[in-house]
């Protein structure tokens, strides 16, 4: 089982819970679990979150493979293939789509850089969704669809 994928995007929060589950269905002493991540710790802004889940992975018996990048899947042989050519085989790959915002909200004129920008402290929108309206010429006002008493 290879969690993984192109973009770095696994929860590394839920992979020792894939070891508890399988060790739950008494299957867990014949998998090997993996994590690929393109990051050298699971979650790169917290040193210490990161150590306590190196801990998690290692009491679980988990590969932590850190900075490399899963950049294609060879379904017929069974194997991942990672940005060094290196090939891991697997049986069962988890893998998770690109992150990115909905068309819908692309389209919106809230996004730069394809994120809607925040702020740190508050994780409040830099952008009104007033502002985004009036850039598209759309009305700041909703008007309501139904009455309500």
């Amino acid at each position: 089982m290879i969690p993984g994928n192109r973009w770095g995007n696994v929860n590394a929060l839920q992979v020792p819970s894939c070891a508890e589950y399988l060790s739950a269905h008494g299957v867990r002493g014949a998998c090997e679990i993996s994590l690929v991540m393109p990051f050298g710790a699971p979650i790169p802004p917290s040193p210490a979150s990161s150590r306590a889940l190196l801990s998690a992975f290692a009491e679980r018996g988990i590969t932590f493979i850190p900075n490399r990048l899963v950049c294609a899947l060879d379904p017929g042989r069974r194997v991942a293939i990672l940005d060094d050519a290196s090939e891991m085989p697997y049986d069962l790959f988890l893998g998770i789509p690109k992150h990115r915002v909905p068309d819908v909200v692309a389209e919106s004129g809230m996004t730069e850089g394809g994120w809607i920008p925040v702020d740190p402290q508050s994780l409040s929108s830099r952008r009104s969704s007033g502002q985004a309206q009036k850039k598209r010429g759309l009305k700041s006002e909703v008007e309501p669809t139904h009455k309500t008493d």
